[in-house]
């Protein structure tokens, strides 16, 4: 028994830190033009693939996050996706645009449910595995001639796409989730050098950095299919501002990001 534990290789499955020395390049503007126009947009398979797609290009979400969404958890009326039991089991709220909105509203007809997880294999009932999704990349990468996607590089171009736009470092964590700054922070860098360059970054919908109005807390209830939501009455005042430092910003001003850190929808248990 005691030579067999000498021999026994403890470090067989242990799996080495992933090589980091090279920055991850985003997705461009015509390079997300190729990818789109892999979609045959009346077909169920690729309104389902465009879905997941701009869920993680235009979101920021995660495979897993994906592959979990339920239809409950869309917020239209907001334009807010709420994302529950995450990474290290956490939940949160981002912005998700009306454009692709409506490509799930056209999925969401087709396969006639209103209710459960959103996206399922084509030849049953059972929820997107992660083999399946892989598969959905690995045709894409090949179909649209773009040799270094993946799923995780549109959450980088996402990323790097907010920082460019004028989002704050803080707010991009809580958008992606991120525990602490030590993965948020290696997309400064990145962001500034394609901004100083000129490169043509794949842009986010406006509606990260729009204007917003605010007023305070009002009685309204809204169901979310988890509970009910106090939200605001809107106001003909503009408040939020994407950028103070940049903008005219009126004394006081709140901005977009300020709606996601102090997290204005809350569910009441």
């Amino acid at each position: 028994m005691y030579e067999e534990d000498l021999c026994r290789d403890y470090l067989k499955r242990v799996k080495l830190p992933k090589d980091d020395s090279l920055p991850k390049q985003p997705l461009l503007e015509e390079e997300v033009q190729l990818l789109d126009a892999c979609f045959d947009k009346r077909t169920l398979k690729c309104i389902r693939n465009y879905c997941i797609v701009h869920l993680m290009l235009d979101c920021g979400l995660r495979s897993q996050e994906v592959r979990s969404l339920r239809f409950e958890h869309l917020d239209p009326a907001h334009n807010l996706l709420h994302i529950y039991v995450s990474k290290e089991c956490k939940s949160r709220i981002t912005m998700i645009p009306d454009f692709l909105l409506d490509a799930i509203g056209s999925y969401r007809f087709l396969v006639k449910r209103r209710a459960g997880v959103i996206f399922h294999g084509l030849k049953d009932t059972n929820p997107l595995s992660e083999n399946a999704l892989k598969q959905i990349f690995s045709d894409l990468k090949k179909e649209s001639g773009i040799p270094r996607l993946h799923a995780h590089l549109l959450r980088h171009t996402f990323a790097t796409g907010y920082l460019m736009g004028g989002g704050n470092l803080e707010f991009l964590r809580v958008l992606l989730g991120h525990y602490d700054y030590t993965v948020t922070k290696n997309y400064s860098s990145l962001a500034a050098q394609y901004r100083m360059l000129g490169i043509p970054v794949y842009r986010l919908d406006p509606i990260f950095f729009r204007t917003l109005p605010w007023t305070p807390f009002s009685r309204i209830r809204v169901s979310s299919g988890h509970g009910l939501f106090y939200a605001q009455k809107k106001a003909p005042q503009p408040a939020f501002i994407a950028n103070p430092r940049t903008s005219n910003a009126p004394p006081g001003a709140r901005t977009l990001d300020t709606l996601i850190k102090s997290q204005v929808l809350y569910q009441l248990s």
